[in-house]
């Protein structure tokens, strides 16, 4: 893999994304003042270009190649321009990420600290974390193709402030004592599973990010997370920051790759104790019965096709509104997002949808009939 860096202008809105918006939210009755400006989405594409500087895999404390030495590259989705090469993790890297992580957890000072410490920790990788918020951002919206000022000012700062969360949740984690009948003591004992394998999706890398790892180590886990092929980079800074916050080696390790090769290792390997995975629901099928098999404990979360009705038979502004802002929430990458809004009442409405499951639906003002896939949504106003 070349160790040369590649660079490239952070994505940002356009006049016509302002103008768009602007439109909706007047019509939906918002104040002028609410508008968002052209001039404030010109300065996402006016910033300087974010350089690409992170493109390996971290095992054990270090940024190395893949040990087969293949990389893949990692798009731009606005211009299919390749941004850079990346590092691909497959079976061997994931074998040498979980003995790295294994004996982290058994010979390591992580999960036997005390949790007081491991909390101050977590709070400086937030710390850290908020410190490099641009250069998150724009490895996030490059990766992507996510608008800047969503990144920068949403994701961002739940980003590090859900490990603020979860590091003041490591001193916090504790078991009872239960009364008993007779001369018995009986109490329960909340310790550390052990090695924590997570797969992430590619609709918000670093929300994801945070969600499945900042809990795990506040809980004194070690992690071997594979992120999506689409999305690798933010996380390679991310795990790197977590380094200079002082999180031992092996406590965190991060495998840019493949479902097939990489993913299929983390959730077939016999030294991981749990897999967290957030994906689609033919993946999570096929994990959760190599889990039953394994004996493994395991989470998982869906992202199948949502569909909303909402019937606003007097607000038909409002109805285009939210329709509108929900369906194109972060360029459509929300599966539970609003995607359909009916203005008039009563109403009769039949439709297929082809996707991940076929959705067809009857609707009248008084009854309806569905068929739907998982996490289907229907929700009648009138």
């Amino acid at each position: 893999m070349s160790s040369s860096s590649s660079s490239a202008v952070i994505p940002g809105g356009s006049r016509g994304v302002a103008v768009a918006l602007q439109q909706q939210q007047q019509s939906a009755g918002y104040a002028a003042g609410a508008s968002v400006a052209e001039e404030e989405w010109d300065v996402a594409a006016s910033k300087a270009p974010v350089e690409v500087k992170l493109t390996k895999l971290l095992i054990d404390g270090e940024l190395v190649n893949a040990a087969s030495g293949k990389t893949f590259p990692t798009v731009d989705p606005r211009t299919e321009e390749v941004i850079a090469q990346v590092a691909e993790g497959d079976e061997e890297d994931v074998n040498r990420a979980v003995r790295a992580a294994r004996k982290a957890f058994d010979e390591g000072p992580w999960p036997k600290m005390p949790a007081s410490q491991r909390g101050e920790i977590l709070f400086k990788y937030a710390d850290l974390l908020e410190q490099h918020t641009e250069e998150l951002a724009g490895l996030e919206t490059l990766d992507s193709g996510k608008i800047y000022e969503q990144v920068r000012y949403t994701e961002l700062p739940l980003f590090y402030k859900h490990f603020r969360y979860y590091a003041g949740w490591a001193d916090k984690i504790y078991g009872q004592t239960i009364p008993a009948d007779g001369p018995f003591m009986q109490y329960t004992l909340h310790e550390p599973i052990g090695v924590v394998g997570q797969i992430i999706p590619w609709n918000f890398p670093l929300v994801m990010f945070c969600w499945k790892v900042a809990p795990a180590l506040a809980a004194g886990n070690c992690v071997v997370l594979k992120t999506a092929e689409q999305t690798p980079l933010s996380a390679i800074l991310a795990g790197k920051l977590a380094l200079e916050a002082g999180i031992p080696p092996g406590v965190l390790n991060i495998i840019s790759g493949f479902g097939p090769t990489a993913g299929a290792a983390i959730a077939n390997h016999m030294d991981i104790d749990k897999v967290a995975f957030t994906g689609t629901p033919s993946l999570c099928v096929s994990l959760l019965f190599t889990g039953t098999h394994l004996c493994l404990c395991l989470s998982l979360s869906q992202v199948p096709i949502s569909l909303c009705l909402f019937l606003f038979h007097w607000y038909p502004s409002l109805c285009l509104s939210f329709t509108v802002t929900h369906l194109f929430l972060s360029l459509s990458q929300v599966p539970i997002s609003l995607s359909l809004s009916l203005s008039q009442a009563p109403v009769s409405l039949s439709i297929s949808l082809t996707g991940t499951h076929l959705c067809q639906i009857s609707l009248s003002a008084l009854s309806f009939s569905l068929s739907q896939g998982p996490s289907l949504c229907v929700s009648l106003f009138s």
